[in-house]
């Protein structure tokens, strides 16, 4: 017996787990501010001047306003830059939260301390709100890894340069978690080789 989507829905808020929190990971976020941005940047410098990055699984958007914070430091002025930075996930209640944008002190708990004072603006109830220029980078979208087809310019996942996607696999049984890793590698536009890393 198949369900609604409705049903997925409700049982998405059930057994998901939603939590999350800002640079969570902090040596991805390193590696993404020191190697990856820097060389994507450089390999469209001159001709197409695009960006794509999809946060598959962004639970409350922690993830994908890290993501656009990270951009903007690389690029000062984006403006001049085709921005797509696609946050999915299944839970629609989440993804409501994740568009407004607001967070409490528990969502900061491993973020660098510059994070709160340049990219956020404070709340009478004493919540963070994300700064418009930020949240406007990021297109939250539902999305069903499980069911839902991509790559596809219908959902827009396809032609990606980078795809965050942690911890939502361990949902699936080790067959169809291979499945959908093999039409997550089908999204990026092509493989790209990085230079070595830069001794420190």
């Amino acid at each position: 017996m198949s369900l609604s989507r409705a049903q997925l829905e409700a049982l998405a808020s059930h057994l998901t787990i939603s939590e999350t929190y800002f640079w969570r990971e902090p040596r991805v976020f390193e590696a993404l501010e020191d190697r990856i941005l820097p060389e994507l940047i450089r390999s469209r410098s001159v001709g197409n001047r695009r960006l794509r990055i999809w946060s598959a699984g962004c639970a409350t958007g922690e993830e994908p306003y890290s993501i656009a914070i990270a951009l903007r430091r690389a690029l000062p002025v984006p403006e001049d830059w085709r921005i797509t930075i696609l946050a999915t996930d299944i839970n629609p209640h989440i993804l409501r939260k994740a568009s407004a944008g607001v967070y409490g002190e528990w969502s900061f708990r491993n973020a660098p301390p510059w994070l709160k004072g340049t990219w956020f603006r404070p709340k009478k109830d004493g919540k963070l709100e994300i700064l418009p220029e930020i949240r406007k980078m990021v297109s939250f979208a539902y999305l069903n890894l499980a069911e839902d087809i991509f790559p596809s310019p219908v959902n827009n996942t396809n032609a990606m340069d980078l795809i965050f996607c942690r911890n939502v696999l361990m949902y699936f049984a080790a067959e169809r978690a291979q499945e959908i890793g093999e039409s997550l590698r089908g999204c990026l536009l092509r493989p790209w080789s990085m230079s070595r890393p830069r001794k420190r």
